[in-house]
């Protein structure tokens, strides 16, 4: 802790080190791969280095959150702006 009662950990990890990223990365995917996640044959490294998909970040992080809590259900987006629109549409 600091002298203000603050404990400042300092992340060791360098994530802007491509070579780090890419063990991270492929790490990952062998977790995936070996706990059964169904689209793990079409990951690939470069591909996630680069950025995952809007859709494979949801669905990976589905997939990660429900191990975590097998009940986890994702909510469907709502539209920008949406919540003042669906509770107009409702009055």
């Amino acid at each position: 802790p600091s002298s203000s009662g603050i404990s400042s950990n300092i992340d060791p990890r360098d994530i802007k080190d491509k070579s780090y990223l890419q063990n991270a990365i492929r790490k990952m995917v062998t977790y995936l791969k070996s706990h059964g996640y169904r689209d793990a044959s079409a990951l690939s490294v470069k591909q996630l280095v680069n950025g995952p998909s809007g859709r494979d970040f949801q669905n990976i992080m589905t997939f990660l959150f429900r191990r975590v809590d097998p009940t986890f259900h994702q909510q469907p987006p709502t539209p920008a702006g949406g919540g003042k629109q669906q509770q107009q549409q409702q009055q």
